[in-house]
């Protein structure tokens, strides 16, 4: 046990059990870290319902739980009116995007047959009629929308531990910095503090960016004639949530309908959700989320991929947030006190040590 005296490598031990103990979770126990992740969901809709009602109430004279009982109607009503309005429209593009697409794929094909290189392709892969039957289509789409049932299912568990957790934050915080010693409760308070914070800008940020980017594909689509636009636009919207993953796959949604309608229109979608994603990752979201911590593409991209084959759309959804936390984790905990000791062990400078100088005494 003496190679664990020194301080540095107690550190260096606790950070690989910390590690270690994470990589059992999520292949021995799946379950358990669904469980993890559907409550780290929940706080983060506690937070999100929190952060409009905290600002109502701090603005007028509602008290806290009036605000928050104001901001879950005006939400409920919003997600339900765009059900409404949505639903039955897309629905139907989803039926003329069935009849129209095998077509579609029939021409490209016997254009892309007049070219050598992809003719040899093409004899290698399966047939258009195997790839977009009906049959398959329709099992995609019902496989996909029992998926999306099945999603907000879970969505709604998660919204109803949100409002619990929303109605009485303390409830909960502080048994959990009773299980903490008490030399470290203030700390473990702060950094409390600065998650919830940070978490709290991300997510005001992720919502800008989300509206941005369904007004702006709205606009797009509508000018170049795609059916839907609104309808495209709000799917575009809402899985912006997941950075840079989530605009790539609501981009396939808007180009699937205007191929639907000509190959020339399906790249001028292209153009559109480009040009979206251009000024969205460029302007929008780096000044919305200049109080956030700042997270770098790669290293974002890489926690999306890992968390997404682990644990599947969830694990997707909540990777951005979680690598939120875990970069304030470990500055505060293991890189602070590293730089806190490198900083009180360094030697003292050449103007530190030399003589003050004497100043002549006036007589």
């Amino acid at each position: 046990m003496q190679m664990f005296q020194t301080p540095r490598r107690r550190r260096l031990a606790l950070t690989t059990a910390a590690i270690l103990v994470v990589l059992v979770v999520f292949t021995v126990w799946p379950s358990l870290t669904r469980v993890l992740l559907v409550a780290f969901a929940s706080i983060l809709g506690a937070i999100l319902l929190d952060a409009p009602a905290r600002w109502i109430a701090e603005r007028t004279p509602l008290p806290r739980r009036a605000a928050l009982a104001g901001v879950v109607l005006a939400s409920v009503g919003l997600v339900v009116g765009l059900g409404f309005l949505v639903g039955p429209r897309l629905a139907e593009q989803f039926s003329v995007l069935e009849d129209e697409l095998p077509g579609v794929f029939r021409e490209l094909v016997g254009a892309a047959r007049d070219v050598a290189v992809l003719d040899r392709v093409l004899e290698m892969a399966p047939s258009p009629q195997e790839l977009v039957s009906g049959s398959k289509v329709v099992g995609n789409v019902a496989t996909m929308f029992a998926s999306a049932l099945g999603g907000l299912a879970a969505g709604g568990l998660m919204m109803v531990l949100a409002l619990f957790i929303a109605i009485n934050p303390s409830a909960y915080v502080d048994p959990a910095s009773r299980l903490i010693p008490p030399p470290g409760r203030v700390r473990a308070r702060e950094i409390g503090v600065e998650v919830v914070t940070n978490l709290r800008h991300w997510l005001v940020a992720r919502l800008l960016s989300m509206v941005a980017v369904a007004v702006l594909t709205s606009l797009g689509l509508w000018a170049i004639g795609v059916p839907a636009p609104a309808s495209l636009g709000l799917i575009a919207g809402a899985l912006s949530f997941i950075p840079n993953l989530g605009s790539l796959i609501g981009s396939l949604f808007g180009i699937a309908f205007a191929f639907a309608i000509s190959p020339m229109t399906a790249l001028w979608a292209m153009l559109v959700y480009g040009g979206v994603q251009f000024i969205e990752g460029n302007f929008i979201t780096p000044l919305a989320e200049r109080r956030a911590v700042d997270l770098p593409p790669a290293f974002l991209l890489c926690g999306q991929l890992l968390l997404g084959l682990l644990m599947g759309v969830l694990g997707l959804l909540v990777a951005t947030p979680l690598l939120v936390v875990g970069v304030i984790l470990v500055r505060r905990l293991y890189v602070d006190p590293i730089e806190r000791k490198r900083s009180t062990d360094a030697p003292p400078t050449l103007a530190a040590m030399e003589p003050e100088p004497r100043h002549a005494s006036c007589s």
